[in-house]
């Protein structure tokens, strides 16, 4: 993409300029809620996935402008608690994990391209 690193701050996300020796901070963006603890990137989209733990909420952030901003949040429903993510850049889709205590085992799948969220799977 462009060599950045996004890491989860619990509100916020630095963006670290990555090929810099150390790496620089080049931004920080809101992630719009507390909890923000797991982050997935999109290489070929550039679209970059916050999961908020405790809170019911993926945040979406274009990270390929110069100043990386949040596109959209994206809510999974009641009771979910994001706790892992990842992305199939082949399929532009995203895998949430969540750690309900009260349905534990529960995914959620986001559509790269419109970002609805569709339940996976679940026990």
């Amino acid at each position: 993409m462009t060599h950045r690193v996004f890491v989860a701050n619990d509100d916020t996300v630095s963006v670290l300029q990555g090929n810099s020796h150390p790496p620089e901070v080049i931004a920080t963006v809101s992630a719009t809620g507390p909890g923000g603890n797991v982050v997935a990137v999109d290489e070929r989209t550039g679209m970059v996935y916050v999961g908020h733990l405790g809170l019911t909420t993926v945040t979406v952030m274009n990270g390929r402008a110069p100043t990386p901003f949040v596109v959209t949040n994206i809510d999974l429903g009641a009771g979910v608690s994001p706790t892992g993510i990842d992305v199939d850049t082949n399929n532009s889709r995203v895998f949430v994990a969540d750690r309900n205590s009260s349905a534990p085992g529960k995914a959620y799948r986001i559509n790269g391209a419109t970002n609805p969220p569709t339940l996976l799977a679940g026990t």
